[in-house]
């Protein structure tokens, strides 16, 4: 799909889209305790991605409008099944582990760079245990069982992993003992998923970096999907660089680290900061598009970011130079200098990316322009564009 931007100036106020990070937590623990009821569900790409490997291990649920109902949980007689994740990445690397906990043979496909993306500590900690993880380009299986106990895990490579193995650890035999190991970045992540674990009746305690997870079941709840900072700080670029728009239904305080994007924002407008974005690599395109139509920016902490659904660091760069602003590219940083900046003289493409197309389009509100790969939104955030022209903003949408 194409998209083509007119300069416009989004203004208004919108209700914040669902919380995919909440959502993905919530349908698993739902599905680890054998039932539950979430509402405000929004059926994005990724979501469905959840649904259909709660599926595949025997988990029954309906969905009605924006709700879920979980019937029924995890098959625990279920020894194989086929997964597929989309695009998930968090998909993936929650599925993983919960497969692990069961013990069988599974077997894991993915569209686009899915399953090019790093699996390393999986693959280090299946190895270490005799456990079969053979990953290839278009699938990943693996045959073995994870009983609980002590597991290290490096939390400098990604939250996801840390997640996947306390999400998993109600259907270990024994108690797990998770230890990090490095910096540990994206905290937020992992504080979200104890939290959502605790309320639905998990004994998780941490003694400096261990965690001890008490294996204890799970019960079902009634839940509703909190607001999403991520996608909102989409929305919140355009009140700094002319439009003027308010996010509803966000909570505050919250446990999501994209909230932070109000505070970088207000750097941005003011003054040429430096920015590290360890903790909130999904921010940063929308960041860049904003540092770019203000006064610049250092960001910090990038190198995580090529493992993304693109390489983020690199996409940035080409879109950023498309609209004439002057970047510099480091293996772990990323400088924009202040420029005088035009619509770009070609389609761009967004890089099979919902955040890249997204941030394209904060860029565009003021320059113009035409995206090609557009339907990338529709990862995270369906109805991004018809939020885009509620609030005034001119997008056209064509099929290629």
């Amino acid at each position: 799909m194409k998209a083509v931007i007119f300069p416009s100036l989004p203004c208004g106020t919108v209700s914040a889209p669902p919380s995919k990070s909440y959502a993905h937590r919530q349908l698993i623990c739902a599905m680890i305790a054998g039932g539950g009821k979430i509402c405000g569900i929004e059926l994005s790409d990724d979501i469905r991605a959840t649904l259909r490997c709660m599926s595949a291990l025997g988990a029954k649920y309906t969905i009605n409008g924006d709700v879920v109902t979980v019937l029924s949980g995890i098959d625990r007689n279920i020894k194989s099944a086929a997964l597929d994740c989309g695009e998930s990445g968090s998909t993936l690397r929650f599925f993983i582990p919960i497969c692990l906990a069961l013990g069988g043979s599974f077997v894991f496909k993915g569209q686009g760079r899915l399953l090019s993306r790093p699996l390393g500590e999986y693959r280090e900690l299946c190895e270490k245990r005799g456990i079969v993880f053979e990953h290839g380009d278009d699938l990943l299986k693996i045959c073995g069982k994870i009983t609980g106990g002590c597991v290290t895990v490096n939390g400098d490579k990604s939250s996801q992993y840390i997640s996947g193995l306390l999400l998993s650890s109600p259907l270990m035999d024994t108690e797990l003992y998770l230890a990090l190991t490095g910096e540990t970045e994206s905290k937020p992540y992992i504080d979200l998923t104890v939290s959502e674990l605790c309320a639905h009746g998990a004994l998780i305690k941490k003694s400096g970096d261990v965690f001890c997870c008490m294996n204890s079941p799970l019960k079902p709840l009634s839940e509703i999907v909190e607001g999403d900072w991520s996608n909102a700080a989409y929305l919140y670029a355009y009140t700094f660089c002319g439009g003027n728009v308010r996010v509803n239904g966000l909570s505050e305080p919250t446990l999501q680290g994209d909230s932070v994007c109000l505070k970088f924002f207000g750097k941005l407008a003011s003054s040429c900061p430096i920015i590290d974005i360890a903790d909130c690599p999904d921010l940063f395109p929308a960041l860049a598009a904003v540092a770019a139509l203000n006064n610049g920016a250092e960001f910090v902490n990038t190198r995580r970011l090529s493992f993304k659904e693109s390489d983020r660091a690199a996409a940035m760069e080409q879109i950023l130079s498309d609209f004439g602003c002057y970047v510099e590219r480091y293996e772990n940083n990323f400088v924009i200098e202040r420029s005088d900046l035009y619509a770009p003289k070609d389609p761009v493409y967004g890089f099979n990316d919902h955040r890249i197309v997204m941030a394209f389009c904060i860029l565009a509100s003021v320059l113009g322009g035409t995206v090609y790969g557009a339907e990338a939104v529709n990862k995270s955030f369906p109805a991004f564009f018809k939020t885009f022209n509620s609030l005034g903003g001119k997008a056209k949408l064509y099929d290629e």
